[in-house]
């Protein structure tokens, strides 16, 4: 169980494994097991299984239903099993003007 984020400012864990966010943007993680946000500025984890974000560079989420990302072109990824996010310049899909 992690006890401290560096960089990480959390506001309220649902359900989350994490018991100290400390610098983060993270506000809330439901049923979310995160293992480390280093200035990371994630709004809400709905029952997904973060790795790490570092700078706001999603590495991985596997079957994670992420709702936002502040500071990131992230928008919302839902069941989705992103593998890398450099630069924070992921297009999601399904939810533009050409879908």
């Amino acid at each position: 169980m992690v006890r401290r984020h560096e960089g990480c400012m959390v506001r309220r864990h649902e359900g989350c494994m994490v018991r100290r966010h400390e610098g983060c943007m993270v506000r809330r993680h439901e049923g979310c097991m995160v293992k480390s946000h280093e200035g990371c500025m994630v709004k809400s984890h709905e029952g997904c299984m973060v790795k790490s974000h570092e700078g706001c560079m999603v590495k991985s989420h596997e079957g994670c239903m992420v709702k936002s990302h502040e500071g990131c072109m992230v928008k919302s990824h839902e069941g989705c099993m992103v593998k890398s996010h450099e630069g924070c310049m992921v297009r999601h899909g399904g939810e533009g003007p050409t879908g």
